[in-house]
């Protein structure tokens, strides 16, 4: 009796500390929730899931996870040739001591070199296959935002398949801090190809700068690129239906 008496008196402790232990896990579940609602690297990341499917590369590392790029290549799957059949893209990041640089090969015969940004920055780098009209072509991207300054920077070339190779057709860079109205208080829109070579600021050349990047703009839109007019948000890339995803990495 004695002992029914003892296990009586600890019920309400033990219910206590049940109580407890389930608040406490339903805060740590709630959380991580909320953190992942709110993450944009996550959300990013979601958003291009119909770009990105099963065959290409879709990832998210943290900046203190870079190395990660470095220790082994990745593999992205394309039809360039429309053959019917994909071809396998390999993606191998590099640093040295002149920076960091990527390769995107799609064999021995056919690779391209590509600077990235130094320093330990938030960023996007992103490797698409377009399919437009008679043509199939290669574009490379990397986005870099500074949610402090609210700083955009965008570098990306394009790149036409032909016989078997990559032929550089575009080398883009596009750099902007908007007011809070979405104006654009500094910026740059500049083309280092050789077929159409500029470069414009938008405090001394306001009026080059706003009419180019609207014509780069357009082009890229037509071959189904929507680039961040404004530094709003997070300075999101979007896809058209014609393009699939071959390489994606967010460091964040």
């Amino acid at each position: 009796m004695q002992q029914s008496k003892n296990v009586r008196k600890y019920i309400p402790v033990f219910l206590g500390v049940v109580i407890i232990a389930t608040v406490i896990l339903g805060t740590a579940v709630w959380c991580v929730n909320f953190l992942k609602k709110h993450d944009w690297a996550v959300q990013y990341a979601k958003k291009l899931e119909y770009t990105f499917d099963d065959s290409a590369v879709n990832m998210i590392i943290k900046k203190t996870e870079r190395d990660k790029l470095y220790a082994d290549g990745f593999a992205g799957f394309y039809d360039f040739n429309r053959d019917g059949q994909a071809e396998q893209v390999r993606i191998n990041f590099s640093e040295d001591a002149l920076g960091r640089t990527v390769q995107v090969a799609l064999d021995e015969n056919c690779a391209v070199q590509i600077a990235l940004e130094p320093g330990e920055v938030q960023s996007v780098f992103t490797v698409v296959g377009i399919d437009s009209g008679d043509s199939t072509y290669m574009a490379a991207l990397e986005s870099v935002y500074n949610g402090k300054t609210g700083t955009g920077k965008l570098r990306w070339k394009v790149y036409g398949y032909q016989d078997g190779t990559f032929v550089q057709q575009e080398d883009l860079l596009y750099v902007g801090m908007a007011d809070e109205r979405g104006i654009m208080k500094e910026g740059v829109i500049e083309s280092s190809f050789e077929g159409r070579t500029f470069s414009y600021d938008v405090g001394q050349n306001q009026n080059d700068y706003i009419y180019y990047r609207s014509v780069v703009f357009a082009d890229m839109k037509e071959l189904g690129i929507s680039l961040p007019f404004e530094t709003v948000g997070m300075f999101e890339t979007a896809y058209k239906r014609n393009i699939r995803g071959i390489f994606n990495v967010i460091i964040k």
